[in-house]
């Protein structure tokens, strides 16, 4: 991500302890679990110092770094996991145990200059499917988790906390139904708008597909009208969603990325065509099917559309949709990428600035390119 001094990158290793001599020598061999902060100058790239530990996460097997947020006065939300990452071809998973940690600014922390404020906190332990995300929502003043779970059946849920990491509520479950035998692409995806959160589902009626939908909840959580569905196709891939002034702008794969703005009224919700009017939108040119995207507000000093990073098979793209919710620009590859095996994504905002980072399981290492303030 891009702080007001810096780019920074959070890596997470899991493995024998560093800092532990050998157990031959009287040490500790043990496995750990840490995240690790580089720093970088936000003008050339270049490094700032070499990656340093930030803190420890909790014992467990498959540690997995996910996602991570920055609010505007630049406190930073960190999720994780563990069971190891969401695996885009094939839908395999084991996650679980999902976390969540927060960072502030400390003059202490060298070149990244940021330190944990509170020990990890555990949202939810029953198993995970696809990338949980954070968001930032300037409405409420609380970073938003999102995500995916079994228990019993599959369902979404959301978790706020203040920058500090105090809770300030959510909806667990998300009023919607997901078939419990399809957990294989990507969803779960929050919008936080400015007097509405929307959360990116696949939900079906009475085990019938309808496609890619939207729940519409007010700003305590509660839901606000039926489950929107944005197109009546079915097995989309992926959903992603981000807010703008003018409602909600929603984007999913089918042979092709497509999206849908979804107009709301602060006094009524969703607002939808009548008659045969569909949602206005656009398909990127090509017909190009994306692994994944992950779509962000441009709200916190930026121009109020939507950043969208789009994961191809050739590597990471950008597109940015503008505020009125459908007129863009791109996508445009950012970093080039021939990995076949395991990879993710994130996106984030920070006055005006896009951070898009790319993991790949092949070489164990992460990219990342930010955009220029506006």
């Amino acid at each position: 991500m891009r702080t007001a001094t810096s780019l920074l990158i959070f890596s997470g290793y899991a493995g024998p302890d560093p800092d532990a001599g050998a157990a031959s020598d009287g040490g500790d061999a043990g496995t750990v679990n840490v995240v690790y902060v580089q720093a970088f100058d936000p003008v050339t790239a270049n490094p700032l110092g070499p990656a340093r530990p930030l803190f420890n996460a909790p014992p467990g097997a498959g540690f997995t770094l996910e996602s991570a947020a920055i609010a505007p006065m630049g406190q930073i939300a960190l999720a994780f996991n563990y069971g190891g990452g969401f695996n885009y071809t094939s839908g395999n998973n084991t996650m679980s145990s999902l976390y969540a940690a927060f960072l502030s600014a400390s003059a202490d922390a060298g070149p990244a200059a940021v330190a944990l404020q509170r020990a990890p906190l555990l949202i939810e332990s029953a198993q995970i499917s696809g990338q949980p995300h954070v968001a930032w929502s300037i409405a409420t003043g609380a970073f938003v988790f999102s995500w995916e779970y079994n228990n019993g059946s599959w369902f979404l849920g959301t978790k706020n906390f203040r920058p500090n990491g105090q809770a300030a509520g959510g909806t667990d479950p998300v009023p919607l139904s997901i078939s419990p035998e399809y957990h294989g692409g990507e969803q779960g995806s929050v919008a936080a708008g400015p007097n509405f959160f929307g959360v990116a589902c696949r939900y079906n009626v009475g085990n019938t597909y309808y496609g890619p939908g939207l729940t519409i909840l007010d700003l305590s959580g509660n839901q606000v009208g039926n489950t929107v569905s944005i197109a009546s196709s079915v097995g989309p891939s992926w959903e992603t969603v981000a807010a703008t002034a003018a409602g909600f702008v929603y984007l999913y794969d089918q042979n092709g990325v497509t999206e849908a703005l979804v107009p709301t009224s602060a006094d009524a919700g969703a607002v939808l065509p009548t008659g045969d009017a569909g949602l206005a939108g656009f398909t990127l040119t090509g017909g190009v099917t994306a692994k994944n995207a992950h779509a962000i507000n441009d709200d916190t000093g930026g121009l109020g559309g939507v950043g969208v990073a789009i994961l191809y098979a050739n590597g990471l793209s950008f597109a940015y949709i503008k505020a009125d919710g459908v007129t863009h620009v791109g996508p445009l590859s950012v970093i080039p990428s021939t990995d076949g095996a395991y990879e993710e994504i994130n996106i984030t905002n920070f006055g005006g600035s896009f951070g898009l980072s790319l993991y790949s399981g092949a070489s164990q290492s992460t990219q990342m390119a930010a955009s220029g303030c506006q």
